[in-house]
């Protein structure tokens, strides 16, 4: 599922509300891949797949925490910031 510009900045935003770090960095990505199959010289299967994923970073107090997740539901944005400035 590629990401719309709405939906990048509800995550940033969600992001930005949850976290408790000095400085923020989130970064998206996505794209798409393909394959195809062959058999005895024959297109068996053709497929393709998209993603899209979503890497934070924080800096606080001298020190940076980085995660990266590809669920974007209201719930796990958050839970996936949150604890990203807590740990020493």
């Amino acid at each position: 599922m590629m990401l719309k510009q709405e939906q990048a900045a509800d995550i940033f935003d969600r992001i930005r509300k949850a976290s408790t770090a000095g400085e923020v960095e989130v970064t998206f990505s996505g794209g798409s891949s393909s394959l195809t199959r062959f058999a005895n010289n024959v297109i068996h299967q053709n497929m393709t797949e998209e993603n899209a994923s979503v890497s934070i970073r924080v800096a606080m107090d001298g020190r940076t925490a980085p995660t990266t997740f590809r669920e974007h539901s209201r719930t796990h944005t958050p839970r996936s910031c949150t604890g990203c400035g807590r740990h020493r």
